[in-house]
This record gives structure tokens, C-alpha cells and sequence, in this order.
């Protein structure tokens, strides 16, 4: 009887496992039905843009060969195109009057401001990032399009690729703003992350831009470089046949950076924070602090303290436990800028930290960086405080300058960009 219920309890558990196998083999097929159908409709939807960027593509070159071979918007236009005549491409999300605090953006609005100053008139295009789409959009206004003279691409990111395009169409003076050395910014996105997804779209992106810089070397007329550094270490190097073509260009903040900030120093009035600046962009490079500066962060906090500033963080995803205040992405960011005495960058990643520093000395602020960025910096560096490392920060010394010096420096960076945009003209 005792060996007949053991065989009963035996016979009882196997058919219990045999049904919770069954009941998680079931789950998985479904799990691995459901990835099959999401992956099945990510391949349509990818394969669709493929498929509908092709042929937008073929359009648009078959659109602008017809113009070519006919001569109609030409001939229409030759009396318009024997003056200068500026057009401007920017993303189709930019707008001018739009305050905005993107790097890329403002440049262009620096731009855009400069050239009004110095009555330059422009035409301004807005399109898409994708080159085909791009030159589509262009094309549906022709007889605008083609009374243009010069043009200016200034597109964040792998926007080089419309060049061939337009130097096909006739356009002979194409000057490209490059805004970053794309390779070398993407290749700090691999070096710094630690997502297997984030480094194959980083080398997809990487091989994206230097394709793009590549056609520009060949094709555009004038370089705009944003930093003397990636004159020297990227373009004569990667592309020396460009390098009668390049210049520098500092960018510069716009107007909306700027506006109250000498009324606080005017009437005396101090400013109270030492500000952390993160990106606006949940995910970027310079949206993460070193892991040696969090780790030494109440040292630093203490340092500033001591000088009666309290220690804030603002950006995108960023959230140090040691500050006073971490506000995080903040619709009032102009107003905790305005309020900041000293900015603080905490990555030795990335490109992208140009305009930030720009910012800092329009509003005459003292800035601290890594030495990493600090060697990066070009002109900008007698402007900025470097530090090695983060546990010597009771030894900093910060530089500061009177009100004379930080305009004096402005001064000089806004005759250089003039005086550039001047031989674009004159050309």
C-alpha cells in the first residue's frame, strides 16, 4: 500500500510540473510571438521610410533635372542672380523669434542676429534633417529657391549630405556651418556608454557624419568651424584638401541670453549661485557628470558654500544628491542663468559644451571646466578656469575680469565673425 501511494504522489507532482512547464512554455511563445509581431512592424515601418525616402529622392532628382535641362527658373531669375542674394537653411523646427537654449539652435539665431545687425537681408528655408526630404522641400518653391546667390546650410548633424545635391543645381557658393566634428562627438558617445544600443546607433550616426563632412570637403565652398581644435585634430587631418576652405567661426549667444543681466549688476545686485550645467536632452553625453566629480561632490559643494554660493544642478536627467538644489529641465532656466556666478561643466565628454561657455561669458560668470575640455577650447580657453581633478577643488583658484574685459573679449570674437561673413559677401 505505502509503495502504491508513492507511485500516486510521484505520478501527482509530475503531473503538476508537467503543467506549470506547459503553462511557461506557453508564456514564452507568447512573449516570443508578441516580439516577432513588434519586430515584424518596426521592419514595415522602417522598411516604408526606406522605400518612401527612395522615391522622394528620385523625385527630387528627376524635379530638379527637368529645371536644369529646360532652363525655366534659371532664366527667369538671371537678372536676380547677377546681385547677392542670401538664403539660410535651417531645420524646420527652428524658429527665430523662439527663445531657445539647444546649442545648435543658438548659433543659428546668433547667426541669423549678426546678419540683420550688419544689414545683410537673407531668405530663410526651413527642412527637413533627411537630405532627400530636404531637397523635395526646396524644390516646391523653385522660383524662390533659384533667385538665391549664396547659401548657408546650418543644420545640426549629418546635414553635409545636401551639398552634392545643390552643387549639382548650379549653386556655386555653398558655405556649410559645422556646428560639431560629428565622428569625434559620436565617438565620445561609445567611449562613455555603457548600452550595446546606444553604441551601434552612435557608430551608425558616426558613419552617417563623417560621410556627411566628407561630401562637404569636397563640395562646399566655405567651412564654418565652431572650434579651432577641430580644425587642427579633424578636418586638416581626416580632410586635407579642405583646408583652404575652412575657417573659424566662435559661436555666440543670442540676444534672449543676454537681456537683464547687466540691470542685476547695475544696481548692485550679487548673485548667489555656482550652477552645475547638464544638457537639455535626456541622454546625451554631457547630460551625465564624471563619475569622478559625483564622487567627490560634497567636497565640492563644501568649496563652494565656503564662497557663499549655494551649489545647484540644472539640465536634463540630472539629479546630484550633494547640491543645494537640482532643478532638473526647467522652463525658467534664463532666470537660474541669470542668478548663477559661477558655471561649473562636469563632463570631460563630448563637443557639445561650446555655446554653454559662451553663454557663461556673455553673462560675465567665471567657468570651471575639466582639463580634458579646457584642451578643446581654442581662443575660449583665457576665458575659463581648468581643473585636473575634482579632489583639488579646495586649491582652485577661479579667474575672474572685470566688466571691461569680458566685453573686450566679446568685442573681439564678434569682429572676427563680421569680418567673415564680410569676404562671404564680397565674394
Amino acid at each position: 500500500m505505502k509503495n502504491i501511494k508513492n507511485t500516486s504522489d510521484n505520478f501527482h507532482r509530475l503531473r503538476l510540473r508537467i503543467k506549470l512547464l506547459r503553462k511557461r512554455l506557453r508564456k514564452r511563445l507568447r512573449k516570443c510571438a508578441i516580439f516577432l509581431i513588434v519586430r515584424l512592424q518596426n521592419f514595415k515601418k522602417r522598411s516604408f521610410k526606406r522605400v518612401k525616402g527612395f522615391l522622394i529622392t528620385i523625385f527630387a532628382i528627376s524635379y530638379s533635372v527637368a529645371y536644369l535641362l529646360h532652363g525655366i527658373f534659371r532664366n527667369q531669375t538671371k537678372q536676380q542672380q547677377s546681385l547677392f542674394r542670401l538664403g539660410v537653411i535651417v531645420p524646420n523646427d527652428f524658429r527665430l523669434e523662439k527663445p531657445n537654449f539647444n546649442g545648435g539652435t543658438k548659433d543659428i539665431q546668433s547667426t541669423l542676429e549678426q546678419l540683420s545687425e550688419m544689414g545683410i537681408s537673407y531668405e530663410l528655408f526651413h527642412v527637413s534633417r533627411t537630405s532627400s526630404h530636404a531637397l523635395y522641400t526646396l524644390l516646391r518653391e523653385p522660383s524662390r529657391f533659384f533667385s538665391i546667390s549664396h547659401i548657408i546650410v546650418s543644420i545640426p548633424g549629418a546635414s553635409g549630405l545636401i551639398i552634392p545635391y545643390l552643387k549639382i543645381l548650379g549653386f556655386s557658393e555653398i558655405t556649410f556651418r559645422s556646428h560639431n566634428a560629428e565622428l569625434l562627438h559620436r565617438w565620445d558617445w561609445i567611449k562613455s556608454s555603457k548600452s550595446v544600443w546606444i553604441i551601434l546607433k552612435s557608430i551608425k550616426k558616426m558613419i552617417f557624419g563623417f560621410f556627411s563632412d566628407f561630401f562637404v570637403s569636397l563640395f562646399a565652398s566655405n567651412i564654418l568651424s565652431v572650434s579651432e581644435k577641430e580644425i587642427d585634430i579633424y578636418w586638416s587631418v581626416l580632410f586635407p584638401w579642405s583646408r583652404r576652405k575652412l575657417k573659424f567661426f566662435p559661436g555666440v549667444s543670442p540676444s534672449h541670453i543676454g537681456n537683464g543681466h547687466l540691470f542685476r549688476e547695475h544696481e548692485g545686485g550679487r548673485r548667489t549661485y555656482a550652477t552645475i550645467v547638464g544638457g537639455f536632452e535626456g541622454g546625451t553625453v554631457i547630460s551625465r557628470a564624471d563619475r569622478h566629480f559625483i564622487n567627490q561632490g560634497h567636497k565640492i559643494k563644501k568649496y563652494f558654500n565656503a564662497m557663499g554660493f549655494r551649489l545647484v544642478s540644472v539640465g536634463s536627467s540630472f539629479n546630484l544628491d550633494f547640491c543645494d538644489i537640482n532643478f532638473g529641465f526647467v522652463d525658467n532656466y534664463l532666470e537660474i542663468l541669470h542668478n548663477s556666478e559661477i558655471v561649473i561643466v562636469p563632463t570631460s565628454n563630448g563637443w557639445g559644451f561650446k555655446t554653454k561657455i559662451a553663454d557663461a561669458v556673455t553673462l560675465h560668470q567665471s567657468v570651471i571646466v575639466t582639463e580634458t575640455l579646457y584642451n578643446r577650447l581654442g581662443i575660449w580657453r583665457q576665458m575659463v578656469s581648468p581643473i585636473r581633478d575634482w579632489a583639488d577643488i579646495p586649491n582652485l583658484k577661479v579667474r575672474t575680469f572685470s566688466a571691461e574685459e569680458y566685453q573686450s573679449f566679446l568685442i573681439k570674437i564678434m569682429y572676427l565673425r563680421r569680418k567673415i561673413l564680410l569676404d562671404l559677401i564680397q565674394k
